[in-house]
């Protein structure tokens, strides 16, 4: 990599980091303001000092998440005498294996087959240079049919399914008016209108090379144009409301993103009374981000009862990995007893080997995605250290005996 490119990337990372603080002050002072702000082409003097801005506060919070890290004992910081940042990362074990996990499931994750072939592609796209042109000699205007959004949302639907929120729950989970796969299906439909109007986007620099690609990329709409999009793409109006909240960022829930040291991904940004801007690349980075920690944060209630749901959820999916010819499963967790009869702990799961006579005890654990907050990651890295403690009780009941034994004692005949 070059010197320029190394730096072009810095300002990127700096400019997303500190998205968050930047727009705090901006959506506070636009919240009140009826029909937002005026709207045109960016000037370059304005695009350098937004940059500058939005770097500038990059780097602030930037330099606050290492002084947590540092607190946390996670990684150890100091500056060298030429002003260098010297950044010491104390990753152990724990860490690098999860990131090993989630390489490897992202490696192993099979995209279903294309439903468009390259050749229907070619043909959508020629549709759509046919639409797309420009309004007011700078921004753009296209049209569009069902065809071509169906298109969009089948690869919204692919691109989701590479991000690890799309697992939180199993999609028949209800959480708030709707199940956990009807929301996410919401994220498809706005994320198949953002990679439509990207392509847009760039087919009309295409047609006019002297677009500038700043001008065009973010949308500027009205809640009633916008509540009408949705209702035209199928969504039931009593859902509207609720819709737009998940997937809306206002100056009220900013503080939530500062505060977790992430970049606001959302598909639209409150602006002004009865306004919101589409930042077509905020949910690039991950489509179901914004919606998982609003469903977290709102539905406080539904989110808590199903995760306590998981453990029932997690065991029926075992014997699709251990087949049944082989493998027994039991349908429950069991007890284990001290000898006085009181209870020890409790055990998720028995997976019992009929041809080894191998039985595991299994605590099932579904973990939660934490980002980069501190504080979700203590929440994590404290659930399962009590796992270690429920490893140190249950190898003090196993006490060395045999898997006979102990299923006998279990109450299970498979190795009796």
């Amino acid at each position: 990599m070059n010197g320029n490119q190394h730096a072009t990337d810095n300002i990127s990372f700096f400019a997303l980091y500190g998205a968050a603080v930047a727009l705090k002050p901006v959506l506070q002072a636009v919240r009140n303001v009826y029909s937002g702000i005026p709207y045109g082409p960016i000037s370059e003097q304005s695009f350098q000092a937004a940059l500058t801005y939005l770097v500038g506060c990059g780097k602030l919070m930037y330099m606050i998440r290492l002084a947590a890290l540092e607190r946390h004992g996670l990684t150890s910081c100091s500056v060298a005498e030429d002003g260098t940042l010297h950044i010491k990362s104390l990753i152990g074990s724990a860490e690098l294996s999860q990131m090993s996990s989630m390489h490897t499931w992202q490696a192993k994750r099979k995209a279903p087959p294309p439903k468009f072939s390259d050749f229907q592609w070619a043909n959508i796209r020629k549709e759509m240079y046919r639409f797309v042109n420009h309004k007011d000699r700078w921004f753009i205007r296209y049209e569009n049919d069902m065809h071509i959004v169906e298109a969009y949302r089948e690869v919204a639907h692919e691109f989701g399914l590479k991000s690890i929120e799309a697992e939180a729950f199993p999609d028949h989970i209800k959480i708030g008016d709707r199940t956990f796969g009807e929301w996410k299906e919401a994220c498809d439909m706005a994320l198949g209108r953002v990679l439509c109007h990207i392509d847009f986007a760039h087919l009309l620099q295409k047609k006019n090379p002297a677009t500038q690609l700043e001008n065009v990329y973010t949308l500027w709409s009205v809640h009633p144009d916008t509540e009408g999009i949705w209702v035209e793409a199928g969504l039931e109006e009593m859902r509207l409301k609720s819709t737009m909240a998940a997937l809306t960022l206002t100056a009220d829930s900013l503080d939530d993103w500062e505060d977790s040291f992430e970049t606001p991904c959302p598909y639209y940004i409150d602006f002004g009374e009865g306004v919101v801007l589409l930042p077509l690349f905020g949910a690039l980075a991950n489509p179901y981000f914004a919606l998982f920690r609003h469903l977290r944060t709102v539905y406080k209630y539904d989110w808590q009862a199903n995760v306590d749901k998981r453990e029932a959820i997690f065991r029926a999916q075992l014997p699709g990995a251990f087949p049944a010819n082989r493998f027994l499963i039991p349908a429950h967790g069991f007890k284990l007893r001290r000898e006085d009869g009181s209870a020890l702990t409790d055990i998720d799961a028995v997976v019992i080997d009929r041809h080894c006579g191998t039985l595991a005890l299994v605590q099932l654990k579904w973990y939660d995605v934490f980002g980069t907050s501190l504080k979700e990651r203590e929440s994590r890295r404290s659930n399962i250290a009590e796992a270690s403690k429920w490893i140190e009780k249950v190898h003090t009941w196993v006490n060395g005996r045999s898997s006979a034994v102990v299923a006998k004692a279990l109450g299970l005949k498979a190795l009796g």
